[in-house]
Order: structure tokens, then C-alpha cells, then sequence
């Protein structure tokens, strides 16, 4: 099994609530699924090896099951993770007009450790 990260774009609490997002993925196939607050991000284990598969699966199970599709990125947990780090990294130094304060960004990389007890997987 490998460990995926699963990146939603345009999510907010008001147009996907994480509960639906899980069960998606659960029916699409995926285990171990674990969402991070109201993001629109997940980690989860599949046998599959090909990320663009996966993105496919995903959003073709949510025009399925939500009658809905959102943009999504998937990513091996390693890289994933590298990814938050590096947009982390980003916002503590001001670069993209961020406002994220130092404590938004210590609990979105504490969020992306809980992803994956080791991120190496």
C-alpha cells in the first residue's frame, strides 16, 4: 500500500463538508482515509502507483456520489509534505501576500505531520 495526499481546490466548509469528502474516498476505494480540518486535504492508502489515476477516481466519485467535482491534486505523502513545508516556508516570509500568522502555519504543518505518523511512507 502506498500513503497519498489528496489536494482539493475551491473547498470551504459551505460547499463540502469533510464527512461527504471521506466517504468519497472510502467509496472510491481508498483506506485509512483522514481528513485535516475543513481544508479540502486528505491523506489516504491505496495500491495504486499513478497519481493522475487517482486525481481521475477522485473527481469522477464526486460527480458520482455529490452530483459535483472539485480540482484535485494528488500527491505521494512525501512530496506532499515537502509541498506544505515549502508553502509554509513561503508565508512565514511574506512571498505571495500571505497574512498567515506564525501560528497558522505551525498548525497547518502540525496538521500535515498527523497526516502520516512518518511522512517517509
Amino acid at each position: 500500500m502506498f500513503r497519498y495526499v489528496a489536494f482539493l481546490r475551491g473547498v470551504s466548509p459551505m460547499n463540502l463538508k469533510m464527512v461527504d469528502f471521506k466517504r468519497c474516498l472510502e467509496t472510491a476505494g481508498y483506506s485509512n482515509v483522514k481528513t485535516v480540518l475543513s481544508s479540502g486535504n486528505a491523506a489516504f492508502d491505496t495500491s495504486s502507483k499513478s497519481a493522475a489515476v487517482i486525481e481521475r477516481q477522485i473527481e469522477a466519485t464526486f460527480t458520482k456520489q455529490l452530483g459535483r467535482s472539485f480540482y484535485t491534486i494528488v500527491r505521494s505523502v512525501v512530496r506532499g509534505f515537502l509541498l506544505l513545508i515549502f508553502l509554509a516556508a513561503s508565508a512565514a516570509s511574506g512571498k505571495n501576500g500571505s497574512t498567515a500568522t506564525a501560528n497558522d502555519r505551525a498548525v497547518a504543518i502540525a496538521e500535515a505531520v498527523k497526516l502520516s505518523p512518518n511522512p517517509c511512507n
